[in-house]
């Protein structure tokens, strides 16, 4: 997103958010009384009104088990919340809360192994899904009357489909089998974060070239500039499948702390005195380090986790811009002015907490 861009979203968000803040712009949409934090006020009406039904509801949901959901996205900083999460487990588990998260990228605690469909699995196998999911859920539970703070990046799908113009097409299904693993639980909170689509996708394609051969950058930019839907199309995807009371969108150049992401995802957080985690996580390779790797796989050699990763070491001090993953300026500004424009669809569904 163009600084102008940003500005312009900053600009159309202003009129609308909530009023006395500094640090954070809120939009808040006002929408059904379940989705604000606040204790419902006015006349309910009937009891067959709308508005009584959807409070009744949200009250039977609050005496459930809550889940706090962190559902990425990819490459926004994920994998340092989880780190986040380890570091504080003691704290967070003292206040009643279960944890889940994977230990996918050396995160010592993290035991979330989630097997979740993809657009190839059918109905026949949805069963299997959910019912390994649940088992997940159950082996990370503590206590059933705790709550539970859970982290996965890959709840939307994994990054592949960007290469076929697909925009996390396995969504739906995906949720559909978290939604049921939860048992009689009910989604309190979802905590999301989008960013630019050139950055994303430029970040994922260097991801992926770390363990893969991959051709140009350039043969995938037709792809990326089709892609058949966007931020606004997932938000809905989830806000429909998961059903969260709270739904907190974070638009990733905001640069929350992890800290204060945990405390926005659960309000069994905010009184907690937390520790930022230390160090990188999951960072790129540089261009040299993907150069080395790809001459490596283009000849027919497959090195293994331990031995990619040692090449990646060794050309960490090279930072020269060597052009490996870099888009056109007219692919660039397609992109920015997409994702602008998605930000003002953003900013206008109900129900949602945008942070710019």
């Amino acid at each position: 997103l163009t600084s102008s861009g940003l500005a312009k979203a900053k600009r159309m968000a202003t009129a609308s958010s909530c009023p006395g803040s500094v640090s954070m712009m809120i939009l808040r949409v006002i929408g059904c009384p379940m989705f604000s934090r606040d204790s419902d006020k006015g006349d309910k009406g009937s009891p067959d009104s709308p508005l009584a039904i959807r409070s009744t509801t949200a009250i039977v949901r609050d005496m459930s088990r809550a889940f706090y959901i962190h559902a990425g996205a990819h490459r926004t900083g994920t994998s340092s919340l989880q780190m986040c999460l380890h570091d504080n487990r003691d704290v967070l588990e003292n206040a009643g809360l279960d944890l889940a998260f994977p230990g996918r990228d050396g995160i010592p605690s993290g035991k979330l192994a989630l097997r979740l469909p993809r657009p190839r699995h059918g109905k026949p196998m949805m069963d299997e899904f959910r019912t390994k999911a649940r088992t997940q859920i159950k082996a990370l539970t503590r206590d059933p009357a705790h709550n539970m703070i859970l982290s996965e990046e890959n709840i939307p799908g994994p990054m592949k489909h960007f290469y076929q113009a697909r925009f996390f097409p396995g969504a739906a299904k995906r949720c559909r089998v978290l939604r049921h693993a939860m048992g009689d639980g009910h989604v309190d909170t979802l905590l999301f974060v989008v960013r630019d689509y050139a950055g994303l996708f430029v970040s994922s394609w260097r991801k992926r070239a770390e363990d893969n051969p991959m051709g140009d950058f350039k043969d995938s930019v037709p792809a990326y500039t089709s892609m058949d839907q966007g931020w606004p199309e997932l938000v809905k995807t989830l806000q429909a499948e998961l059903q969260p009371k709270h739904f907190i969108l974070v638009e990733h150049s905001s640069r929350k702390s992890r800290v204060e992401l945990l405390k926005m995802l659960s309000p069994q957080v905010e009184s907690l005195s937390l520790t930022e985690p230390t160090g990188n996580l999951n960072v790129s390779a540089t261009d040299a380090a993907l150069v080395a790797l790809q001459k490596r796989f283009h000849a027919g050699e497959t090195p293994g986790r331990a031995e990619w990763q040692s090449v990646i070491a060794e050309h960490a001090d090279d930072k020269r811009d060597l052009g490996v993953a870099r888009f056109e300026s007219k692919d660039h500004s397609t992109l920015n002015a997409r994702y602008a424009a998605d930000l003002y669809r953003l900013k206008d569904m109900p129900g949602i907490q945008f942070i710019v």
